[in-house]
């Protein structure tokens, strides 16, 4: 049997989620973690992944509560149409805020109200790399492009943020069976 060069054959049990938010109720507005996320959309599309594998998450549905049910929705997706044979490969794409916590990092939604209360306000990175692993993916990858510009507003936080941001999620992706690959921008 030789190897297929089909890409729908190809990308058949690869599986993409995306999130850019841009604009956020409580938080200075991003200007292009929406088009990062569409940019992806568009080239993965491109080269042959099937738009059923492709979940890009509209902006209006961004807030903490329809995040995670997109995720939800998503992982019950994949767990129903993927190709019986193998498990799905997932990508985790997501643009936006983030911020360091005492427990976590964590991923700001649209309706993220204060950072006082993060952990109730925000999705963690430990929760994401968790609901994802739920379907026994045979490779996890996920891309963060969180800045935490946010936090330079905030007095009360320590000279370091880049390592703040990153020391949580370092050690969520250590605990992780496969790859992942993080960024921080300023």
């Amino acid at each position: 049997m030789g190897v297929t060069t089909d890409p729908r054959k190809l990308f058949a049990n690869h599986y993409v989620f995306l999130v850019g938010i841009d604009s956020y109720d409580n938080f200075r507005n991003l200007g292009g973690a929406r088009n990062d996320a569409q940019t992806l959309y568009d080239a993965l599309y491109g080269i042959g992944y099937s738009k059923r594998n492709l979940w890009l998450v509209p902006e209006e549905k961004t807030s903490q509560k329809n995040l995670q049910e997109q995720i939800g929705l998503f992982l019950k997706d994949v767990s129903a149409t993927r190709q019986e044979s193998s498990d799905p490969n997932i990508v985790v794409f997501w643009a936006g805020h983030g911020f360091p916590g005492d427990r976590s990092s964590y991923l700001l939604t649209k309706t993220t109200r204060s950072l006082c209360d993060i952990e109730s306000e925000a999705i963690s990175l430990q929760d994401i790399a968790r609901r994802f692993e739920e379907v026994n993916p045979a490779s996890l990858t996920m891309f963060f492009d969180v800045c935490h510009s946010i936090a330079q507003e905030r007095e009360d936080l320590l000279e370091n943020r880049a390592s703040q941001l990153l020391t949580p999620m370092r050690d969520a992706v250590r605990r992780l069976r496969r790859w992942a690959f993080v960024g921080v921008s300023t």
